[in-house]
C-alpha cells in the first residue's frame, strides 16, 4: 500500500489476503503459514473502518476519522480513538475539566455568579453542546460544580430566610403593639446592630464559611428580642401613667437588668465555641456572639434615642389617673399557681418524656440531600451513581517516589472497596523494555518504508465495487465472529451506495477526496512509527506538562486518585472505603476524607460547644443573680424547649443533618433570653405579681415567635 496508496490498491490487497485463506483462520482458529513460515492475519477492523470512511465520504459531509489506529493498536472497552474515558457499560463518556481557582473575599459570598466564574463557563459550554446536538445528554458535576450549587443554594436560602424573618418580625411587632412607628424603631435598631456586626466580622475574621454565613439569620431571630423587651416594658409604664422619660428609665433600668443578663449569657455561650477544635463552629460562635452584643448595644443606645425623639414631637400625655388601674395579677392562673408542686412534676414529665424517643433521631450525612433536587450537579452525580456505580469523588494518596506510587497503586487496586485507581503509571506503557526490543526489530523495515505520492487519478467506482463483491463472497453469509459480522455490514453498506449512485463521476470525486486524506494520514502514521522505534523510554519526567501536572506535583511527589466502589454518599460505605485506604496509606486525603472527617468534627464540635455553652450559661447566670437556684431556674426554658424539640423531631421522623444543626444556636439563644428575663422580672416583683401577666410575658411570647 505504501508503494501505491490508493483505495483500489487497498481493496485489492485486502481481497488478496482474504483469498489466501485468512478468513478461514478466523473461523477455524487455524494458523495457515506461507512457505517462509510467517503466520498470516487479516485486519478486519482496519478494513471495516476504511469501508465506513468510504461510506461517509459518499454520503457527503462526514468528518474524516483515521482508520489506522486499528492497525497500530486495538481499542479496548474503556478507550476510544477519540481519547474519551468510558464507563464500564460504555454508555457514559467522561471529560475532566479543571477550573482555575481564584481567591475570594468576604463580599464574594453574597455576590451572584459573574461571567468569570469557571464553573459557569463550563456549564455554558455544556449548554451549547446540548443546543447544537439535541440528542446528546451532557451534565456537569464534580466537587467544584457541587460546591458552586451548594454556595448558590446557601446564598439564595439565606437571603430568603433573612427577608422572611425580617418581614415576620415586622408583623409580630406591628400587630401586637398596634403601632407602626415604635416597631419600626425596633427594626431599625436591629438593622444597625447587624450592620455593626458585618463591619466587625469584616475587620476581625474577614470571610464567611458555610456555617458562619447563617449568623445573619441568628441575629434576626435573637437580636430583635432586645428591643422587644424594652418596648413592651416602655408601653407598660406609659399605660401606668408615666411620662416618656420615666417610662424609658423604668424600661432601661429594670428590664435592662434581664436583657443585659440575657445578652451577656448568650454572647458567652456563643463565644464558648472558641474552645472547640472545629474552626467553622468557632467562627460561627465568635461572629454570632459578637453580633448579638452589637444588637444589644444598639438596643440601649439607638432604640431609646429614637423613642425619646418620637415622643418629644408628640403633645404631652394626659396626667395619670389619681387611682391607677390595678395591675394584672394573673387570677386566671390561680389554680396552677396554688399547686406549684403539681406544676413542677407535670413540667418535668413533659420535658423528660420526649427524651425517650431521642434514640430514634438519626443523622443524615448525605450532602446531596442538602442541595436542591433540581440541581444539575446533583442530578448528574446521582445519574452516574445509578447507571454506572461511579462517583466523581475520589481519595488522594501522595507518594514520595515512583516505586512507592506503583506499590500503593497495586495495593489500592486489590481492595474490594476500590473501583479504580489512577496514577502517573497509567500514563506510562507497561513492559517498556520488551516493547522497545520489538520496536528495534522493526527498524530495518520502517527505515526502508517510503510512502509514494498519490497518483492523480479518480477511483473507478465500478472497479472498487467488483473487488468488494469478491471480498463479500469470500466472507460468506454465516459466521459468529463479531469482526466478520461488522465487516460484512460495512461491505453491504458501501456496495449499496456504489450501486445506487446516480452519478458515478461525483461518487469518484468524493472517493478521491477521501483517498487523499487516507494516504496523507497513512504517511503521517509511518513517520510516527519511524520516530517511535527510535524513541527513548517514557518516564514521568518526559510526559507532556499537561499530563504530568495531573499526577506530579512541583515537589516531585506523585498523586494517586482512588475511586470508591459503591455509594460514596452512604456514610457506612464511606467509612469502610476510608478505613480500607488507610491500611495502605494512613495519610490518605481527598474530598471523601475531608467530608467524612469534617462531619465527625462538626458533630463533635456541636456537642462540645453545647456542653461549654451550658456551663457558661450557668456560671454567668449564677454570678449575675448571685443565686445558684435562680441560675438553674433560668435554664429551665432552655432545657425544656430543647427536650420538646428533640421529641417532636423523633415523632415526625426528622433527622439531623449538616444544615439544620444551625438551629441549635437559635434554640439556645431563645431559651437563655426567656429564662433570664423571666427570672429577672420575678426577682424584681418579689413574687407579688404573676410574671407572665406583665409586659415581660408579652415580650417573651413575641420574642419566641
Amino acid at each position: 500500500f505504501a508503494a501505491r496508496p490508493t483505495l483500489v490498491q487497498f481493496v485489492a490487497l485486502a481481497n488478496r489476503e482474504v483469498t489466501r485463506g485468512l478468513v478461514r483462520h478466523l473461523f477455524t482458529d487455524l494458523e495457515p503459514e506461507e512457505a517462509g513460515g510467517r503466520a498470516l492475519a487479516v485486519d478486519l477492523p482496519l478494513l471495516t473502518r476504511v469501508l465506513e470512511g468510504m461510506g461517509g465520504a459518499l454520503a457527503g459531509g462526514a468528518p474524516y476519522r483515521s482508520p489506522w489506529g486499528a492497525l497500530l493498536a486495538r481499542a479496548d472497552a474503556k478507550t476510544t480513538t477519540d481519547g474519551y474515558l468510558l464507563s464500564e457499560d460504555g454508555r457514559l463518556l467522561f471529560l475532566l475539566v479543571a477550573p482555575v481557582e481564584a481567591e475570594t473575599t468576604f463580599l464574594d459570598f453574597w455576590r451572584s455568579e459573574s461571567a468569570g466564574d469557571p464553573v459557569e463557563a463550563i456549564r455554558a459550554a455544556a449548554a451549547a453542546v446540548r443546543r447544537d446536538f439535541p440528542g446528546v445528554k451532557v451534565g456537569v458535576t464534580g466537587t467544584p460544580a457541587l460546591a458552586a450549587d451548594e454556595m448558590r443554594a446557601t446564598r439564595r436560602d439565606l437571603f430568603l430566610a433573612s427577608v422572611f424573618g425580617f418581614l415576620a418580625n415586622a408583623l409580630l411587632l406591628v400587630i401586637p403593639f398596634r403601632a407602626v412607628v415604635k416597631p419600626a424603631f425596633a427594626l431599625l435598631t436591629l438593622l444597625v446592630g447587624i450592620a455593626w456586626a458585618f463591619g466587625f466580622a469584616t475587620v476581625t475574621v474577614g470571610h464567611l464559611n458555610l456555617l458562619s454565613a447563617v449568623f445573619s439569620s441568628i441575629l434576626i431571630g435573637i437580636g430583635i428580642n432586645f428591643p422587644i423587651h424594652f418596648l413592651a416594658r416602655y408601653e407598660e409604664a406609659r399605660r401606668a401613667g408615666k411620662d416618656a422619660r420615666s417610662a424609658l428609665e423604668e424600661s432601661l433600668g429594670r428590664t435592662g437588668v434581664g436583657v443585659l443578663g440575657a445578652a451577656l449569657v448568650t454572647v458567652a455561650a456563643f463565644w464558648s465555641t472558641l474552645l472547640t477544635d472545629f474552626r467553622g463552629i468557632a467562627e460561627l460562635g465568635f461572629i454570632a456572639g459578637s453580633g448579638l452584643f452589637f444588637c444589644f448595644l444598639a438596643s440601649v443606645t439607638v432604640f431609646p434615642a429614637c423613642i425619646a425623639l418620637e415622643d418629644a414631637r408628640r403633645s404631652a400625655p394626659a396626667p395619670a389617673p389619681a387611682v391607677p388601674a390595678p395591675a394584672p395579677t394573673g387570677r386566671e392562673w390561680n389554680y396552677l399557681l396554688g399547686r406549684p408542686g403539681l406544676v413542677v412534676i407535670a413540667g418535668a414529665i413533659l420535658a423528660l418524656l420526649p427524651l425517650a424517643f431521642v434514640s430514634r433521631i438519626g443523622f443524615n450525612y448525605n450532602l446531596l440531600r442538602l442541595l436542591p433536587g433540581g440541581s444539575e450537579a446533583v442530578a448528574t452525580e446521582e445519574h452516574l451513581q445509578a447507571r454506572a456505580g461511579h462517583s466523581t469523588w475520589f481519595a488522594v494518596s501522595l507518594a514520595p517516589s515512583l516505586e512507592e506510587a506503583e506499590r500503593r497503586h497495586a495495593a489500592f487496586a486489590a481492595l474490594p472497596e476500590v473501583r479504580r485507581v489512577e496514577g502517573v503509571s497509567d500514563l506510562l506503557p507497561a513492559h517498556q523494555e520488551e516493547k522497545r526490543r520489538i520496536l528495534r526489530a522493526l527498524r530495518p523495515t520502517v527505515a526502508d518504508l517510503r510512502v509514494r505520492s498519490l497518483p492523480r487519478e479518480v477511483p473507478e467506482p465500478g472497479a472498487l465495487a467488483e473487488s468488494l463483491r469478491r471480498i463479500r463472497f469470500k466472507l460468506g453469509e454465516e459466521g459468529r465472529e463479531a469482526e466478520v459480522a461488522a465487516a460484512r455490514v460495512a461491505l453491504e453498506g458501501i456496495l449499496a451506495r456504489l450501486e445506487g449512485a446516480s452519478s458515478p463521476g461525483e461518487a469518484g470525486r468524493r472517493l478521491a477526496a477521501y483517498e487523499g486524506r487516507l494516504g496523507a494520514d497513512f504517511a503521517a502514521k509511518v513517520r510516527l512509527l519511524r520516530r517511535s522505534v527510535e524513541a527513548p523510554p517514557l518516564t514521568a519526567a518526559t510526559l507532556p506538562a499537561s499530563l504530568r501536572s495531573r499526577f506530579v506535583g512541583e515537589s516531585g511527589r506523585l498523586l494517586l486518585r482512588v475511586y470508591p466502589r459503591g455509594d460514596i454518599w452512604d456514610r457506612g460505605a464511606t467509612a469502610g472505603f476510608i478505613e480500607a485506604l488507610r491500611r495502605v496509606d494512613p495519610d490518605v486525603t481527598g474530598p471523601p476524607v475531608h467530608t467524612f472527617e469534617a462531619s465527625r468534627a462538626l458533630t463533635r464540635g456541636y456537642r462540645e460547644a453545647g456542653l461549654y455553652a451550658l456551663l457558661a450559661i450557668f456560671a454567668l447566670s449564677a454570678v449575675l443573680f448571685r443565686h445558684a437556684g435562680h441560675a438553674l431556674l433560668s435554664m429551665v426554658p432552655l432545657l425544656a424547649g430543647a427536650g420538646w424539640t428533640l421529641g417532636l423531631m423523633a415523632l415526625l421522623g426528622m433527622e439531623f443533618n449538616l444544615a439544620n444543626l444551625f438551629a441549635l444556636p437559635l434554640i439556645l439563644g431563645m431559651g437563655v433570653d426567656n429564662g433570664m428575663n423571666l427570672v429577672a422580672r420575678f426577682r424584681e416583683e418579689g413574687g407579688g405579681r404573676f410574671v407572665l401577666a406583665t409586659a415581660t410575658g408579652k415580650s417573651m411570647v413575641l420574642a419566641s415567635l
